[in-house]
């Protein structure tokens, strides 16, 4: 009777221990997705934040504001107006 609980048990643990072993292969290709699919993640965050600060920037650029002070650095003045001449 023991024998044939040693032999089931060994059984058993055979099964599991070779379960084991064959999927293996499966975590190690589940962890290496899970680590591409988080660095596309943070390289999509990066672009996402880049393309952010670029529509800021081209909306202040674009603002009429910043057209009159790059028109202005250039020299030109609003109809009426007349540079001041320092001595």
């Amino acid at each position: 009777m023991a024998t044939r609980w040693f032999i089931g048990t060994t059984l058993v643990v055979m099964a599991v221990m070779f379960g084991i072993f064959m999927s293996l292969g499966s975590w190690k290709a589940s962890n290496r997705q899970r680590e591409e699919a988080d660095a596309a993640h943070l390289e999509l965050q990066k672009l996402q934040d880049e393309q952010i600060q670029i529509t800021r920037e081209r909306a202040a650029i674009e603002s009429p504001a910043h057209r009159e002070e790059a028109a202005r650095a250039r020299g030109y003045l609003r109809p009426g107006e007349k540079r001041l001449e320092l001595p």
